[in-house]
């Protein structure tokens, strides 16, 4: 197999869009970096809306040794942005004596665990692959209107009104 390389673009390859990204503590090493690299003040690129991310702030390996299933866990580097700010674990934060882990939100939107239900109940009728499972089982299901999908989810409504104020504020600059 031929390795394939992927490389990013120069800034400004892409237009000035508003850009927000939803997170909350189950966004965790791959996601959570993406968003806080994306939020970092080097770049300002997007906006974060939701709760803090979980905080997994490290890459673990793990060794095996043979006889006994015995294996060693060991942390091989920790996450960074590109401003140089660590990415905390929980527990590291805690044993610091702050809340400040992984990556919190310009806009904090907390869910009840009421919302968190309906969310995922909307989110669950919308799924490509519960609606195929659903389909061979033939059992019927309800496809929730984009409406629906806004009103049970707190978060994404205030996602989509800080887009609306960006583009807003980005014609009214435009026209001036």
């Amino acid at each position: 197999m031929i390795p394939l390389y992927e490389y990013a673009h120069r800034g400004g390859t892409h237009g000035n869009y508003p850009l927000v990204i939803l997170i909350n503590s189950s966004s965790a090493s791959a996601s959570e970096i993406v968003a806080g690299a994306l939020a970092d003040p080097k770049h300002e690129r997007a906006v974060l809306v939701g709760t803090r991310t979980h905080g997994k702030g490290s890459v673990q390996g793990i060794t095996h040794y043979p006889g006994g299933g015995s294996q060693l866990k060991y942390t091989m580097a920790y996450y960074h942005l590109p401003s140089n700010q660590r990415v905390k674990s929980r527990d590291a934060a805690k044993k610091d004596g702050t809340e400040d882990w992984g990556v919190g939100p310009d806009v904090e939107v907390k869910l009840t665990s009421k919302e968190v239900g309906d969310m995922i109940d909307v989110q669950r009728d919308n799924d490509v692959l519960v609606q195929a499972a659903r389909d061979v089982h033939s059992q019927s299901y309800k496809k929730r209107t984009l409406e629906e999908t806004v009103q049970s989810d707190p978060q994404l409504a205030v996602g989509l009104l800080i887009i609306k104020t960006k583009l807003i504020e980005a014609g009214a600059l435009a026209k001036s």
